[in-house]
């Protein structure tokens, strides 16, 4: 991926991408290339957050109601998450 994300961006699940909730984790398949991704518990908020929030600003303030982690921390992590996501193709850019 050559952009990368920021706070602003607004993502969304890959149109090829089906995510399955498993107690705390989840499963993401990726249809076109049948690549499997497991998420653990924290990987499955965040994922939630990304997609349902507007905006990954958004998405870290909800999570910091969930987490006890200083916003740059949080901020960071995230960057760094939804930027693998973009580049592995599960998530893409909604704007």
């Amino acid at each position: 991926m050559s952009a990368r994300a920021d706070l602003d961006a607004r993502l969304a699940a890959a149109e090829a991408v089906r995510i399955r909730h498993l107690g705390d984790g989840a499963v993401v398949l990726h249809l076109q290339t049948s690549h499997l991704y497991t998420l653990d518990a924290t990987g499955a908020r965040m994922w939630a957050a990304i997609v349902e929030e507007d905006t990954l600003r958004d998405a870290r303030d909800a999570l910091l109601e969930v987490f006890e982690v200083a916003p740059e921390r949080l901020g960071s992590d995230l960057l760094a998450f939804a930027d693998e996501l973009l580049a592995m193709g599960l998530l893409r850019k909604a704007d």
